[in-house]
């Protein structure tokens, strides 16, 4: 159903860092013609040639009479630094020395701008800041940059060799660069694109040597320097200069600029639709980088790429797929018609999304029709741990929890006895490395349940968690850097400490799926936070919880399990349940509040997973396999059924209404959801400061939990694809009203989702009473013009036949009645 083109995805930032030199990358076979179907995972390293291998030369795909494969060069040193026959069709250029004395003029802002003679008599337009050229060399300042304004043709690589460098922290960056309007002379900077750096030192580059051809850029223009000018210079300050002896340009006279290969509507930021999905016209406006807030956001495919980038697309990747194309800046496009794939304009207020629906974008003188990203939706799971098996545990059963307490350099003090007994009774169920368990929970003396006994109640005994403590680990850092710091580039030397100190652990026991991941790792921390003023969601000041990656992990020969879901918490968030709250994500439920604090709660508040109060919502617990709710199927025009039920939180029961027609069996799909909620369980702590106490009453969710049906993509070691899900809506505001999870309000009025309101907590008025009834008609501005997301009719109604008795003996009976 994805009509993308497939791109080899760059890691998430948090998941992994690529380095390495730019020849060591994967490479196509070569003992036969490349084709879409061919993926190789040979590697070469610089100075290293392929033996006996045939080269087949570039390919024209689309006629235009001009090579789009081009081969990745590896470094032979020396003056004849690439190999292939591609390399002997291209022409040199040497930028420096025919620098012209008199045209470099430097403005009062720090720009310069000058020009070089060109091989054919004309001269080449350079612009730059904080620069100093000459025939000699140019000089790079702390924030030097430069790029040129001329393009002789296709630019295939340019190699820097400096002669002079103050520092050895000095760096540079290469990177490829185009005009918007595809002029090949802009003139200024004005409507250039540009694509991420090659980072390199200085110091590297102070003999001559190849990085590699521009294989993943548009090469009409080139630049080079301590900024890319898509960012601030100030960003990007070298502690010292460097200067450039030579400045080599490889490229392709005869060649002419051509149009982007292809623009996509970047699927990480953007966003898919799923079918049925109305089209959202304000997702066609700019986004917000200071709010992390994503909408239209454009990647252009360059006209030259590597064979193994297969197209069009068949799956999205999780991860960025800007490695090889351009994420356009603000302002370089212009948006046009929705269209069907006929070619129809359709009307963008009115249109729910097909497969085949294309957007008119124009950039520069081109207009594109850009695929609307339709994704389909996973299907084959029927809990967390099926959606993705490497971040979420399987949590039916028994979970074994490493749990690592931190002594911090600079506070050995903090690290006590008393301390680690704290630490014991938050955890509740605790077993030392040997394997002995005590179980330290005293909630009615801290008025909250320790870790373990919240999870026995919540999962109706389903789960059995035990917290095996280690010993302090002993951390070489000190809290006053680290608390405002991620854990992650501890790992390595946790692990070292780990099998030192335990080296007969049997570490299997904390690997229940055998996927060479912990299930679960929590890192407890007591530095001294009493200077801070207020509180930082940092991980090791704070409370977070974080996923590493949703990768396996099977090319490693070890016994030894990596860390993956990690939560951190310190020891003054305990009180306001925060460990219970990010442990839970964990089990894999998603926050339900508002990420983006504009002031909207879809659930009002009071959940788990919302405000760190109560219980776990229904949806949340059927998710992870706890409850099996009752599921409405199969009733004719007119027939109706009655079920009685009990408070949800102690007994598990509640009834899941897909739209009429849809057999949706699993917790991952569309549906109203309906509980009896009651004060037991573990609401009884919470309950009273909402107003609850001694409340029954229905509670009606509308639960859009479909799922994005994705592909994670390990490329270190091994390729591996893991087939996983990813939430298609969350509970962060948007002004297209779609949640994951979101309370229906008895009294019929939307307080808790409109900006500006003046309630957004749940009291007992959004409780559904004896009597009540539920249709879409009655209750339609919580939906989506009285339909489901997906565009399906409801179909029925749901009336609140009676309620009964209150606490553990409260009942519901709940009419469901086909429309």
């Amino acid at each position: 159903m994805i009509h993308l083109k497939k791109l080899l995805p760059l890691a998430l930032a948090f998941c992994m860092v690529l380095s390495g030199c730019a020849g060591d990358v994967e490479k196509p076979e070569r003992n036969k013609p490349a084709s879409e179907d061919t993926v190789s995972e040979e590697t070469y390293s610089e100075g290293q040639a392929p033996e006996e291998e045939e080269y087949y030369g570039p390919e024209d795909r689309d006629g235009d009479g001009i090579a789009d494969f081009i081969p990745l060069e590896f470094c032979l040193g020396g003056e004849d630094y690439m190999m292939s026959p591609l390399r002997d069709e291209l022409s040199d250029y040497e930028i420096v020395s025919n620098i012209i004395p008199d045209s470099v003029k430097p403005e009062a802002d720090g720009t310069v701008y000058f020009s070089a003679k060109g091989p054919d008599g004309s001269e080449m337009r350079f612009w730059g800041y904080d620069i100093e050229p000459s025939p000699e060399g140019i000089k790079f300042n702390t924030k030097g940059r430069l790029v040129s304004l001329d393009s002789y043709g296709r630019i295939y690589s340019v190699d820097p060799l400096v002669s002079e460098n103050s520092d050895p922290d000095n760096w540079y960056g290469r990177f490829g660069a185009f005009d918007n309007t595809l002029n090949m002379h802009p003139g200024s900077l004005e409507n250039m694109g540009y694509q991420r750096s090659i980072k390199v030192t200085a110091e590297g580059n102070k003999e001559k040597m190849c990085s590699g051809f521009f294989y993943n850029v548009q090469p009409y223009f080139f630049g080079m320097g301590t900024a890319n000018p898509y960012y601030d210079a100030g960003d990007y300050e070298n502690p010292g200069y460097y200067i450039v002896k030579e400045l080599n340009m490889v490229y392709r006279p005869e060649s002419e600029m051509a149009p982007l290969r292809g623009v996509m509507l970047n699927p990480m930021n953007y966003g898919c639709y799923m079918e049925g999905d109305r089209y959202d016209v304000n997702l066609e406006g700019l986004y917000s980088k200071d709010e992390q807030i994503y909408t239209f956001d454009l990647i252009g495919i360059p006209d030259i790429y590597e064979d193994y980038l297969e197209y069009p697309l068949e799956r999205f990747y999780v991860w960025d797929p800007m490695k090889y194309g351009y994420e356009f800046s603000l302002g370089d496009w212009s948006v046009g018609e929705l269209k069907d794939s006929s070619g129809k304009v359709l009307d963008k207020n009115n249109t729910r999304v097909k497969e085949g629906m294309t957007l008119d974008v124009t950039i520069g003188s081109f207009t594109y029709a850009v695929p609307i990203n339709v994704i389909d939706t996973k299907t084959d799971a029927k809990t967390q741990h099926d959606l993705q098996p490497h971040s979420f545990p399987n949590v039916v059963g028994d979970l074994n929890v490493l749990c690592i307490p931190i002594s911090w350099s600079d506070e050995r003090e903090r690290a006590t006895d008393a301390q680690y007994e704290e630490f014991c009774k938050e955890l509740g169920r605790v077993s030392d490395m040997q394997g002995n368990v005590k179980d330290y929970s005293d909630s009615a003396g801290m008025k909250r349940f320790s870790l373990s006994e919240y999870m026995d109640i919540a999962s109706y005994g389903k789960l059995n968690v035990t917290t095996y403590m280690t010993d302090w680990y002993p951390c070489d850092q000190p809290f006053s850097e680290m608390k405002y710091q991620t854990g992650d580039f501890l790992f390595w030397d946790i692990y070292e400490w780990l099998q030192a100190t335990y080296p007969n652990q049997d570490w299997g026991i904390f690997d229940g799926d055998e996927d060479h991941y912990f299930d679960s790792v929590i890192f407890l921390n007591a530095g001294d936070m009493s200077s801070e003023d207020g509180f930082q969601i940092i991980s090791f000041g704070g409370a977070v919880y974080e996923s590493q990656t949703y990768g396996a992990n099977e090319y490693y020969d070890t016994s030894f399990p990596f860390f993956n879901s990690v939560v951190y918490c310190h020891k003054d968030r305990f009180a306001d349940r925060t460990l219970l709250h990010e442990f839970s994500h964990n089990l894999g439920p998603i926050d339900y509040y508002d990420v983006t604090y504009s002031g909207i709660d879809a659930v009002g508040g009071y959940d788990m997973q919302c405000a760190d109060d109560g219980d776990w919502n229904a949806y949340s617990k059927y998710s992870v396999g706890w409850i099996d709710p009752i599921k409405v199927s199969g009733l004719a025009s007119g027939e109706s059924v009655e079920y009685e039920i009990s408070p949800m939180s102690s007994s598990g029961d509640a009834i899941v209404i897909p739209a009429a027609g849809d057999p949706l069996d699993d917790p991952f799909g569309e549906y109203i959801l309906v509980d009896l909620f009651a004060d037991v369980g573990t609401h009884i702590y919470d309950a009273p400061r909402f107003g609850l106490s001694d409340v029954v009453g229905v509670r009606i969710y509308h639960v859009d939990a479909r799922m994005e049906a994705r592909d994670y993509v390990q490329t270190e070691g091994d390729k591996i694809v893991v087939p996983i899900g990813t939430t298609h809506y969350g509970n962060d505001y948007k002004e297209n009203g779609r949640y994951q999870l979101e309370l229906i309000q008895a009294g019929g009025t939307n307080t808790f989702t409109k900006l500006g309101s003046a309630r957004i907590d749940i009291n007992a008025s959004d409780f559904f009473k004896a009597g009540s009834t539920f249709t879409m008609d009655k209750y339609s501005q919580f939906f989506d013009d009285g339909v489901f997301d997906s565009g399906d009719d409801f179909g029925y109604s749901i009336d609140i036949v009676n309620i009964t008795g209150t606490g553990e003996n409260a009942k519901a009976v709940i009419r469901i009645t086909r429309q």
